[in-house]
């Protein structure tokens, strides 16, 4: 019953075998040139990767998903001043994303399943500060900048939509934290030692 009800197949539904087989070298560099003892400049190139896969036989989807992988790119400066009082770490990164793997639903069905949209990047502005006035205690921020939009529209034939300029899902423009630490020294007492001599 429940292939004719929910899927809209006769019964029994004769599923395609899909096999699926993938690899990939990933790599990541990060050249540093300490200016001084307290400055210091970086750079960072790497890559990322997730494998594609079957779609295990999800009526009306692709039988199988491509892998998607991203390019890295950040260049940044890190340092002390004061004394070490003051820290800082500023750095700009962009991301340029690939075959972006989309978790989609049909809407029929209620059946999930993957497909592979266009290409995204992720590019910005991070900003970290940390500072030690006294003794035990610490305050830091940090606050990012992010543009994370397509560069192409998702394909015709994906049951999404999106064209080149969206904004990613679940991604902020701006983000940031402040935080605040204390640490107090602990006073033990000390053992008190009696006897006669």
């Amino acid at each position: 019953m429940y292939d004719p009800v929910f899927l809209g197949l006769p019964s029994p539904v004769n599923y395609t075998q899909v096999d699926t087989s993938d690899s990939s070298a990933t790599y990541l560099v990060t050249p540093r040139f300490k200016v001084s003892d307290d400055l210091m400049v970086y750079a960072r190139l790497a890559s990322g990767y997730r494998p594609g896969g079957p779609n295990y036989n999800v009526p009306g989807a692709p039988l199988a998903y491509k892998p998607d992988s991203t390019q890295n790119y950040e260049i940044g400066v890190k340092g002390d001043a004061l004394g070490h009082v003051f820290s800082f770490d500023v750095s700009l990164y962009y991301i340029d994303w690939r075959n972006i793997q989309l978790y989609l639903v049909d809407p029929a069905t209620e059946e999930t399943f993957y497909a592979n949209g266009g290409h995204a990047k992720s590019q910005g502005l991070e900003v970290s500060v940390e500072s030690r006035p006294l003794q035990g205690l610490t305050i830091g921020a940090w606050v990012t900048w992010d543009d994370a939009a397509l560069t192409q529209a998702f394909p015709s034939d994906t049951a999404a939509y999106g064209v080149a300029g969206d904004r990613l899902p679940y991604s902020s423009r701006f983000s940031g934290n402040f935080s605040l630490e204390q640490d107090f020294p602990s006073r033990a007492k000390r053992p008190v030692l009696s006897g006669a001599l």
